[in-house]
């Protein structure tokens, strides 16, 4: 009997093609999107990759400073957080980073780099597997070397399909020289992407500055998630020394430390400023809205398409189909419909994402379907496509043959 619906159903879709198409399309497209979406968004705010250090890390990225004049919201400084962030005794390990940019000039054409300063701490946190050499040493941070971690893209951009290692690569901050390289699409997450990377010690007027907000994060490490809100108790300690420390120059220092989730949604809080949060927010609802529309287009669709086929159930009412059978077949056209739909969106995902990650579109990282994000949008579809269908089905299936071939409204 099954074999007989499918039959039938691949028929009728063959027969009536502008449906078959219009419906094909909205429904691709639509999951097509979505998992675009979905894997851009994992990949620029996932807090790190699985089974790494870097998912049992607390941030630290801001200060807000009040006197009876002004406030301050910016970043700390590197001294607030080497004195107030990295004697934390509950943290396993303590990294402090400066995210910047820097200019190089290869065959006279200027080329744009991120840049991130770094301790040697960084390099145990990320846990990166090296193409090529190894991280600098606490001695190149204590010593202010001038050496550099580059991607590999960095690497194919200076020296092609060369090896880096020892080379030297000059931008506006100085002349470096590359001891290792990591793979461009292996970078975790926003807060830890840079093209190059070199030890913070090298911009000494950042490192020595006096106030206390300046343009550094901390990465605190904590032994497992139990730990977090002993971390986050023992830093609001330190707040508060730090507090007293400067009394002369402000009533009041607020930072906290916080998870990846807990940044996103900063923006949300009372006295702090960016918009990630409420950009995801505002993404995600668009997101929702975006596969409304289709859906309530294929309601449309497949109600007029069962009012237009009236007089076929009338018919095969006549020659004895039951309710049951009728509905069944309605069924099966939806669900084939929306598997080829979700087949033909998978396909173009994987084509799409990998455009994407070759041509660097996004600053760092290599993109992936999201399955469960595909498998969600996949159900959805289903049922927005089987609850169009069948219930309208099963509304003119229960219609007299007579009044059926009549083409009665539903």
């Amino acid at each position: 009997m099954l074999k007989n619906y499918i039959k039938i159903a691949w028929k009728v879709l063959l027969r009536r093609k502008f449906f078959t198409f219009v419906s094909l399309f909205g429904i691709s497209f639509t999951l097509l999107v979505l998992m675009v979406a979905a894997a851009v968004i994992e990949q620029q705010y996932a807090p790190a990759r699985p089974g790494t250090p870097l998912e049992r890390c607390l941030y630290i990225d801001r200060i807000i400073a009040r006197n009876d004049r002004s406030a301050y919201v910016a970043s700390p400084s590197y001294g607030f957080l080497d004195k107030y962030a990295r004697s934390l005794k509950q943290a396993e390990a303590v990294s402090i980073t400066a995210p910047g940019s820097t200019l190089s000039y290869l065959r006279n054409h200027k080329i744009e780099l991120q840049l991130l300063y770094t301790d040697h701490v960084f390099w145990d946190l990320l846990a990166f597997d090296f193409l090529e050499g190894q991280p600098y040493d606490q001695a190149a941070v204590d010593n202010a070397d001038h050496v550099a971690v580059i991607t590999s893209r960095t690497r194919r951009q200076f020296f092609g399909d060369d090896s880096a290692l020892g080379r030297y690569i000059e931008i506006s901050t100085g002349s470096f020289r590359v001891v290792g390289v990591i793979p461009h699409e292996g970078i975790p997450s926003d807060r830890t992407w840079g093209d190059i990377y070199i030890p913070v010690t090298t911009n000494r007027a950042a490192v020595e500055r006096p106030q206390v907000w300046g343009r550094h994060r901390a990465l605190i490490l904590a032994p497992d998630e139990s730990h977090y809100d002993a971390i986050k108790a023992e830093f609001q300690e330190n707040v508060i020394r730090a507090q007293q420390d400067h009394a002369a120059d402000f009533d009041s220092i607020k930072s906290e430390a916080k998870t990846y989730l807990e940044l996103l949604l900063d923006p949300f809080e009372e006295d702090t400023g960016g918009g990630i949060g409420l950009a995801i927010v505002v993404l995600i609802t668009l997101m929702l809205l975006f596969m409304l529309f289709p859906a309530i287009n294929l309601i449309n669709m497949n109600s007029s398409r069962i009012i237009e086929r009236s007089s076929e159930i009338g018919v095969r009412k006549a020659f004895g189909a039951s309710s049951k059978t009728l509905v069944m077949q309605f069924l099966v056209e939806n669900v084939i419909l929306t598997l080829i739909g979700g087949a033909i969106a998978f396909v173009a995902a994987l084509v799409v994402l990998q455009v994407v990650t070759d041509a660097h579109i996004i600053p760092f990282g290599q993109f992936h379907i999201n399955f469960r994000v595909f498998s969600a949008a996949l159900v959805i579809s289903l049922i927005f496509g089987l609850l169009s269908g069948v219930i309208p089905a099963y509304r003119m299936s229960r219609l007299h043959p007579v009044r059926a071939l009549k083409g009665s409204d539903l």
